[in-house]
């Protein structure tokens, strides 16, 4: 009959967990699920050429528990020879000073260390014992705190975090399996009293929820792990899937700014849809507290409306919805910010330069006519008084209101102060790139435009236009 350390390696994705060489550190608090994994790591030691070293760390909340705890697991790592790191923190104190749960600032605090002794003890992987029993509270504890289908997958056997693998071999392995085997060979683990208490969430489902569905069903566990498993699958496929649709999604992106194609995004189904854009989301946002599913709830519902639209989210993260874009960033992004009035008066020996709009403007004269991109006839000779400005309020073409017309046009409003108008004293004549001249009268006047590519209202505004002009 095989042994259960023999049964858990039966499973492949536990084998593949572990290569010669692995410098594995193992968070032992000293429970019966990590002193289980550290025989199962001594068990396979030689097998896999690995080695192993144990940390430890003090939650400082259970007063002489906490120190038994220590005494503890300091005394197996010696009886072994395995290497021992140790930390104590308040998580009290920091759960006080950063408004977390108990639970929460516990596994901050506890995963910083991990991660800080792995690296500086040369571990490139930290083992942790969670459980088949772990897999299905944390199912539970998704669900009453409400998630998408997806998430339910729950708990990854491996992942990387800020460059040390995480592995979690027993996650396949029950907790009752463990005990037995524990109480078969007369090893010695302590308990920590707070894993009765059913104040936190956790416990109240292990304690009060699952047992009733192990009533109706005895094989739950293993029920229920099956659906999961059917759920990373899908979860593995769509996000496949999902990364191509990304590729198209997302015009631009760095650390602050996002760009985000919103006729694309509104072409997909809406479950798709939903869920392509909470991948860009994550992607955006990262892991924030205070961040919630009611967010991007809302979020998908703005992106169903007409018009614009501007959402504040926590941490200042901002969203703001346009007729054709959605855009993600943090802080003060100067595209979005009001511009300053200008207002030029066009001499004929002069070209005026809007640089960081990114725009020439002239009096044209027949031999450089080929040279700019639009040309706005006047119907008139004389230059006098005619301005290069931006808008104003109450501006008007003939008896249309400008703020009509943009509206027409769906041009959003974090561009509209930027777009250079051609006028006569008060009077509106041209909108620079949108508005065109005609061209019938042999007489007057021709002022020449020459847009530079690449600029502000070029890849905004002014390209849609002009292409649209030569169709």
């Amino acid at each position: 009959m095989l042994s259960l350390f023999d049964k858990i390696l039966k499973n492949r994705e536990v084998r593949e967990l572990f290569s010669p060489n692995d410098n594995i550190l193992l968070a032992l608090s000293g429970g019966p699920d990590s002193i289980f994994l550290l025989h199962f790591l001594l068990y396979i030691k030689e097998r896999f050429g690995i080695s192993i070293s144990i940390a430890h760390f003090n939650h400082d909340l259970r007063g002489e528990e906490s120190e038994r705890d220590v005494s503890f697991v300091k005394e197996v790592a010696g009886r072994y020879g395995v290497p021992f790191i140790y930390e104590k923190k308040s998580v009290k104190n920091f759960a006080e000073e950063n408004s977390l749960s108990i639970e929460e600032a516990a596994r901050i605090l506890r995963y910083n260390f991990l991660i800080f002794a792995a690296k500086k003890y040369n571990c490139n992987k930290i083992a942790l014992a969670h459980t088949l029993d772990d897999l299905i509270e944390t199912f539970f504890l998704k669900i009453v705190r409400g998630t998408g289908i997806f998430a339910l997958e729950g708990i990854p056997i491996s992942r990387i975090e800020n460059g040390v693998n995480l592995i979690r071999p027993l996650l396949n392995t029950s907790k009752e399996s463990i005990l037995n085997y524990l109480q078969k060979y007369s090893i010695d683990y302590v308990v920590d009293s707070t894993n009765f208490s059913v104040e936190y969430t956790r416990n109240y489902i292990r304690h009060n929820i699952i047992p009733h569905f192990l009533k109706l069903n005895p094989n739950f566990y293993y029920t229920l792990h099956g659906l999961i498993s059917e759920i990373k699958e899908l979860n593995s496929y769509f996000s496949f899937e999902i990364d191509s649709l990304l590729d198209k999604l997302i015009v631009y992106r760095n650390h602050d700014f996002f760009k985000i194609n919103l006729k694309f995004l509104l072409s997909l189904s809406p479950f798709l849809r939903g869920y392509v854009f909470k991948r860009v989301f994550e992607e955006f946002a990262g892991i924030f507290k205070d961040i919630y599913r009611a967010h991007i709830d809302t979020l998908l519902s703005i992106i169903e409306t007409t018009g614009e639209k501007d959402y504040f989210l926590p941490n200042n993260i901002n969203f703001k919805k346009t007729y054709d874009w959605i855009f993600l960033y943090r802080g003060n992004i100067s595209l979005f910010k009001k511009y300053p009035s200008f207002c030029f008066y066009l001499a004929e020996s002069e070209e005026i330069h809007l640089k960081d709009l990114g725009v020439y403007v002239r009096i044209s004269s027949s031999y450089d006519r080929e040279s700019f991109d639009i040309i706005y006839k006047l119907p008139y000779n004389n230059f006098k008084d005619i301005v290069i400005r931006n808008r104003r309020p109450g501006d008007r073409i003939g008896t249309k209101k400008l703020k009509k017309i943009f509206i027409d046009l769906k041009i959003p409003r974090y561009l509209r102060d930027k777009i250079p108008l051609i006028a006569l004293k008060d009077q509106v004549l041209f909108i620079i790139g949108i508005t065109t001249a005609s061209n019938n009268s042999k007489e007057g006047m021709e002022i020449g435009v020459k847009f530079e590519r690449g600029g502000i209202l070029w890849n905004e505004l002014w390209r849609r236009f002009l292409f649209q002009k030569r169709k």
